[in-house]
């Protein structure tokens, strides 16, 4: 179990890490430069502005992240030695008995996975002006 969540964490990390850079890249340094002439401390002025600006590319890549953890399927075959994550359970499920077990597991991936993109969906669509 230890060697899934290691090999999924090892595979999403890429995506985030990339999202999160170009995020922090996107923050002004003038802003902070700013804050900083204002009397905010690094930590204040990273957690009050820094941030809430870089909040939204941070979302966007933990859900890059969080789609391809989820659809991983090589990763963990290769990194685990006795895979049963949800992608790799489906596969073996489907192979030993058929369409019809891999139904519990497409439900509970959808139940587990559904609710993220579709709240992410939903502030999106709140905080969009037009």
């Amino acid at each position: 179990m230890l060697a899934d969540v290691l090999a999924q964490e090892y595979g999403g990390l890429a995506c985030f890490v990339l999202s999160a850079t170009s995020a922090f890249a996107g923050v002004p340094r003038t802003l902070e430069e700013a804050a900083r002439s204002l009397g905010c401390t690094g930590w204040e002025t990273f957690c009050r502005l820094t941030l809430p600006t870089a909040r939204r590319a941070l979302a966007t890549g933990l859900g890059i992240a969080w789609d391809r953890v989820i659809g991983e399927f090589g990763i963990v075959r290769v990194f685990a030695y006795f895979p049963q994550g949800i992608p790799v359970k489906r596969f073996v499920n489907l192979q030993n008995d058929g369409v019809d077990a891999v139904y519990a597991w497409v439900r509970l991936l959808l139940l587990v996975t559904l609710p993220f993109p579709l709240w992410r969906l939903s502030k999106f669509a709140n905080n969009t002006r037009y």
